[in-house]
């Protein structure tokens, strides 16, 4: 998706996958433009290849929040429980209280 700046392909993928997934995993330019898609339903061209930890975070929680909007909205059986972040030197992982994911600190280690 990084790569990917035809508007029209993330829109969708906003309402026609994204509802009906309970778990994503991106780096921070699909972060930082998902984020923006979401919020502002614009590309971002440019996107910052090292963002400050606390600016990713924020990123992440929004777009968690938004994405859950979307399940509530197009009344998925399914609900995001868990978003995942890498970069090459950091990953943050986001779930859900008390959800299926089992193992998430295993999971990051491992993916090193």
């Amino acid at each position: 998706m990084a790569s990917n700046l035809d508007l029209e392909l993330l829109k969708h993928l906003t309402t026609k996958v994204l509802p009906y997934v309970d778990s994503v995993g991106i780096n921070e330019q699909e972060l930082s433009n998902l984020n923006n898609i979401l919020k502002h339903g614009r590309v971002v061209f440019v996107a910052d290849s090292n963002p400050r930890i606390a600016t990713a975070l924020d990123q992440m929680r929004n777009t968690f929040r938004l994405i859950r909007q979307k399940n509530k909205k197009f009344d998925s059986k399914r609900k995001l429980t868990r978003m995942h972040v890498h970069t090459l030197a950091k990953q943050a992982i986001l779930t859900v209280q008390n959800s299926k994911w089992k193992r998430t600190p295993a999971a990051a280690a491992k993916s090193y």
